[in-house]
């Protein structure tokens, strides 16, 4: 895939393990338009020596930490540009907004080496539900991924193995907002409705007790 070409944007298959309903869809193509760039520092100010690179994206500067196999660095300053700093290729890599907050979508671009082969991207949401897609293709060149929330999950956590790359590039995430906490699945809504009408009950009753006693 070229940078320039997009692709029409077609779900993949992936294996959940999370509650009913939740859904985090992956699919390919350039579809980052009006989300948030991740900027990285220049590589000097970074001495590669470490397998942890941290970047911010906005709003507010909220930080993204990666977390490779081999040692990383930034190419350059600015737009979000990862590589190894052994003089390997890429094989793994780790992409988290700091804690406490998610997004509702998430774009990569996967630099591949020349040669073709696969990825197996995984996301983390904010309840600890991962959702894993099944092997996708790589091509020689650039190659898009998109992750996109269908519930009230939020992606917090995104990783991936892959045959060799020369970076990763283009990182984009859309919705980024502070997690107020947990939202509750509608079953524990369901006994949170029920405990605070019990609650109700027994002060009613309690009222009425004292009233008929006075």
């Amino acid at each position: 895939m070229k940078l320039n070409t997009l692709v029409t944007a077609s779900a993949l298959a992936l294996a959940v393990a999370g509650p009913a309903g939740a859904t985090i869809v992956f699919s390919t193509g350039n579809l980052g338009g009006g989300l948030s760039i991740v900027t990285l520092p220049q590589a000097s100010a970074d001495d590669g020596s470490d397998v942890f690179l941290t970047g911010t994206v906005n709003p507010n500067a909220t930080q993204v930490l990666f977390t490779g196999a081999e040692n990383i660095d930034s190419a350059a300053a600015g737009q979000a540009r990862v590589v190894a700093t052994d003089g390997s290729t890429l094989n793994t890599l780790s992409i988290a907004l700091q804690s406490g907050f998610g997004a509702d979508s998430f774009v990569f671009n996967l630099n591949s080496d020349g040669s073709t082969g696969s990825v197996t991207i995984t996301a983390l949401d904010q309840f600890g539900n991962t959702y894993t897609s099944a092997p996708l293709s790589l091509g020689n060149g650039q190659n898009f991924f998109n992750l996109t929330t269908l519930g009230n999950e939020a992606i917090t956590k995104v990783s991936f193995t892959s045959t060799p790359l020369l970076d990763v590039r283009q990182i984009r995430f859309g919705g980024v907002i502070a997690l107020a906490g947990s939202v509750p699945e509608p079953a524990t809504w369901a006994l949170m409705i029920l405990g605070f009408g019990g609650i109700g009950m027994t002060m009613r009753s309690a009222r009425r007790r004292r009233a008929a006693l006075s």
